[in-house]
């Protein structure tokens, strides 16, 4: 589905300033590794032009760019992401914490749950929102996609505990115990002007094969197998992330007509895919 906000999304960031080391989190790799790093054994290709048509013509005025567009959607979709399925659910926002101190006085902490219909056991995005304490006006906001739960993005009294995965188990367990991979350092970025709007991944689906049993795809039916085109993980990220901005739209606390959605590596890929796949014309 094309994601639709009556706004222009400011930017896509892939890069992230990480705090914490990188370390091991159990993944068994295949062996021996197939992925190829010599690029004299990459194959002849070519990449397509953005700026011509599937059928050879150029584009050349705006007017013609929204065709060239979906095609260029469709290339990611077919080859890379997996189509993002036409989704009619309406989440619900439960703003359970509003406006209380955060990051000892830099912030206005907010924390957000985001539901949908279904199953009670379904899943909940958890959003952690600091916006500056001495923000005259609604700021611009960046939604941070971590691979950390929130309670261990800004340990600090009130922020909710939630759950985890633990990634070598693939068990469940509180925020504080979940497998940890990297950390942003929020406190930067609100310091600079910025309202910061964090999701754990992990909320969206986890981060493991069969995570999808557990994660947003549960919502629809799924294949099985999944098909060639069918949406994965990043998919499923990318949409979750969505979400965020939905509930942003709704808080007069940040300015969400100027927007960014931060992830680093696979992350960072979903953070690319939600943009290329918002449609909205600037302002």
């Amino acid at each position: 589905m094309g994601f639709r906000w009556p706004f222009p999304l400011a930017a896509v960031l892939i890069g992230v300033a990480m705090t914490a080391p990188l370390p091991a989190h159990g993944r068994a790799w295949p062996s021996p590794h197939t992925t190829n790093t010599d690029e004299t054994k990459v194959g002849a290709y070519v990449l397509p032009d953005p700026l011509v048509s599937s059928a050879g013509a150029p584009v050349t005025t705006a007017r013609q760019w929204p065709a060239r567009r979906r095609e260029i959607l469709a290339l990611a979709q077919d080859n890379q992401f997996g189509r993002t399925p036409a989704l009619t659910i309406r989440p619900v926002f439960d703003v359970w914490e509003r406006d209380a101190v955060g990051l000892g006085g830099l912030s206005r902490r907010s924390q957000i749950r985001i539901r949908f219909p279904g199953p009670p056991d379904g899943p909940v995005l958890h959003v952690l929102l600091h916006v500056p304490a001495n923000a005259k006006r609604p700021p611009p906001v960046i939604v941070s996609l971590s691979f950390e739960p929130n309670v261990m993005t800004a340990p600090e009294p009130g922020v909710e505990e939630a759950s985890g995965w633990d990634l070598r188990t693939h068990q469940r367990v509180p925020g504080s115990k979940a497998t940890v991979i990297g950390h942003l350092d929020i406190a930067a970025l609100v310091r600079r002007g910025y309202a910061v709007a964090s999701i754990y991944y992990g909320d969206i689906e986890p981060d493991f094969a069969g995570g999808d049993a557990f994660g947003v795809r549960q919502l629809l039916p799924r294949a099985d197998p999944r098909g060639p085109h069918d949406w994965g993980a990043i998919g499923a990220w990318a949409w979750g992330a969505s979400r965020v901005l939905d509930y942003l739209l709704t808080d007069p606390a940040v300015d969400a007509r100027r927007a960014a959605i931060l992830g680093a590596s696979r992350l960072g890929k979903a953070a690319l895919w939600a943009g290329a796949q918002t449609s909205a014309s600037p302002r």
